[in-house]
């Protein structure tokens, strides 16, 4: 995927939201104005993948992380933003409030910005220079986008503490941090009000998941409710143990897969020949094991699947890429027997 291509899915993934529950100490009609907002960004994104090279930007983050830099170096005052030059140049060059690399040529950025109807005030088409003490940044059409986008930027400051602290809702920001640059209306909601559910319906939606597979995300978890020791936190966990391991749980449908992590498989394989053979066909192989790897490794493991020996690493076997609804009830099963779970449910 080219970085044109790579820009407009990324602006068809944004979100608009009008509506939902906002975090403490926002202003109630907080999302109608970061409704105004996604939608500003999303106009942008789709003229930044016309052109990147106009705009300087050589990734889908780049802008996201202009605006923090913006937003870390000023304070908003009648409806403007007034920005420190010399933070904001220290900040463009770290772009420490996403860890990414630094916002360079953000002349151009603000250059095209202009086009699309920001107002920059002390800025000659080249980097701030050493005069230049303070300029301001509004937005005439929409005034209140100006403070807004300062409160998002605010707000995923505060996230991205809880997650060094591991605080409030840092597990599942550990696992779709990347999913701030969409201007997830997450970031400024009241997280504890916003059901798993809904968030593994946006998360389809930034990855264009097809609709059978996000069905199958939705009652996937919803199956794992029955355990009360299961979590789901981005991967499922079982107390501590890492117990599916689902980078690929998106893209079912295009050949990628989720991995179960089990090892005694030897205690139950006479129920696993019983189950569909599109999961019992995952012990009938051996699993390939890292270079260099011998009899003596923790991670090794092998069982014995319709008489024949198996062997593989315990860090790439057992996946499965089939997504049909019927299949979940046996996938757990799995977990039952490998860990002695018992459902709460009847």
């Amino acid at each position: 995927m080219n970085t044109e291509q790579e820009i407009k899915q990324f602006a068809d993934s944004i979100l608009i939201m009008p509506d939902f529950p906002i975090r403490e100490g926002l202003p109630k009609d907080y999302p109608l104005h970061f409704s105004k907002l996604c939608a500003l960004m999303k106009e942008i994104y789709l003229d930044i993948a016309k052109d990147p090279e106009l705009w300087g930007v050589i990734s889908a983050r780049k802008l996201f992380d202009f605006f923090s830099c913006l937003a870390k170096s000023g304070v908003v005052k009648n409806q403007q933003l007034a920005v420190c030059a010399d933070s904001f140049k220290k900040e463009v060059k770290k772009a420490q409030s996403t860890g990414s690399a630094p916002v360079t040529k953000y002349e151009l950025i603000i250059s095209k910005l202009a086009d699309s109807g920001f107002v920059f005030t002390s800025f000659a088409g080249k980097p701030f220079g050493k005069d230049v003490a303070e300029f301001t940044v509004e937005y005439p059409d929409y005034p209140p986008i100006i403070e807004t986008m300062k409160q998002f930027y605010d707000c995923w400051e505060d996230i991205r503490k809880d997650m060094k602290e591991k605080k409030g809702d840092y597990v599942f920001w550990n696992a779709n941090h990347h999913d701030a640059y969409r201007f997830y209306y997450l970031v400024a909601a009241d997280s504890g009000k916003i059901s798993m559910l809904q968030r593994i319906s946006d998360l389809a939606h930034f990855r264009n998941a097809p609709a059978n597979v996000t069905e199958f995300q939705k009652a996937f978890y919803e199956y794992s409710q029955r355990y009360d020791a299961i979590r789901y936190e981005g991967h499922y966990n079982y107390k501590s143990k890492l117990v599916i391991f689902n980078p690929g749980f998106w893209g079912l449908s295009q050949g990628e897969s989720f991995r179960i992590k089990i090892r005694k498989m030897s205690g139950y394989t006479s129920e696993i020949e019983k189950m569909p053979e599109v999961i019992s066909e995952a012990f009938s192989k051996d699993y390939q094991h890292c270079k260099g790897c011998n009899e003596g490794c923790s991670y090794r493991v092998s069982w014995t699947y319709k008489g024949e020996e198996r062997k593989g690493c315990a860090n790439i076997c057992f996946t499965f890429s089939n997504c049909d609804l019927s299949l979940i009830p046996h996938y757990w099963r799995l977990i039952e027997l490998e860990f002695g779970l018992a459902s709460a449910m009847v």
